[in-house]
């Protein structure tokens, strides 16, 4: 459910490339995909923070996305090593504060 915002609105832009190709209407879609591809990757880095496997390569193959669109969608971010690195030393400094 969470994805749906995204891919209605990826479906809709790219009903409407299909329907009236052109480099408009496909550039239309890319943020709502992109943003598919980043909700569904940030799910799984926050699932997975705690794995020493974790990396680009690993969240690459488990969303089924080429290299390429992964670093596209993270390259706001520093890239994807960076945003995992940041992901897990949120969760650390989370985990250390004490408890009141």
């Amino acid at each position: 459910m969470a994805d749906a915002t995204y891919l209605v609105a990826a479906c809709r832009d790219l009903i409407a490339a299909c329907v009236a190709p052109s480099a408009d209407s496909a550039a239309r879609a890319q943020p709502q995909l992109d943003g598919l591809v980043y909700h569904r990757a940030r799910a799984l880095i926050d699932a997975n923070l705690a794995r020493p496997e974790l990396d680009a390569e690993a969240l690459r193959l488990a969303l089924g996305v080429s290299r390429s669109t992964l670093y596209r969608v993270f390259k706001r971010f520093g890239g994807v090593a960076e945003h995992i690195r940041t992901r897990r030393l949120a969760r650390a400094r989370v985990a250390r504060r004490p408890a009141d």
